[in-house]
């Protein structure tokens, strides 16, 4: 007969594991065997440590299940096997003797956030750029200003473009702006 937890925690769209004081797998939900790459027979019995591919992020797993029995803690490790890794955050909290461990899949996140970052390198990029050709544009606005052969109309064009090239300007540091 199923226990309580076990049937919430088969019901969420969470990885979720129970592990007992030494460490090993009492309990497993079909999300964490689908992140971790492997059926979810095979993770009963296997130490929780043992999911992460890297030996660092073991040694996070096994720091995380030790810290677990004091309070509730979190951390951030890749699952999978082979070309399908996922980053997860772990959160675990001791449970009737036992730890409750959560697994969050962040992969999703994590692209957007990469993605966002190339916008964002991409908006500074275009930014710079168009600084570069907003320069010379004030520049050479300044001395024709100077100049004394203008006639009145040519001054209110010359005032135009320089009016024009300064907004480019505010807007290409506006783009600096949100992109940081």
């Amino acid at each position: 007969m199923k226990s309580v937890a076990e049937i919430v925690l088969e019901r969420i769209s969470q990885g979720a594991a129970t592990s007992s004081a030494d460490g090993n797998v009492t309990y497993a939900n079909e999300r964490l065997a689908a992140l971790a790459g492997v059926s979810r027979a095979s993770l009963l019995g296997m130490p929780l440590a043992s999911l992460p591919r890297a030996e660092p992020e073991r040694q996070l797993i096994r720091a995380l299940l030790t810290a677990a029995r004091r309070g509730s803690v979190e951390c951030r490790v890749t699952l999978g096997r082979a070309s399908l890794t996922r980053c997860v955050l772990v959160s675990a909290a001791p449970m009737h003797g036992e730890t409750i461990c959560l697994f969050t899949d962040l992969t999703d996140a994590t692209r957007r956030e990469a993605a966002d970052a190339a916008v964002r390198r991409f908006v500074v990029g275009l930014a710079e750029e168009l600084d570069d050709l907003l320069a010379p544009i004030l520049e050479s606005t300044e001395a024709l200003r100077r100049s004394t052969a203008l006639d009145e109309e040519m001054r209110r064009q010359l005032a135009h473009i320089e009016a024009c090239a300064s907004r480019a300007l505010q807007r290409t540091a506006d783009m600096r702006a949100a992109s940081a």
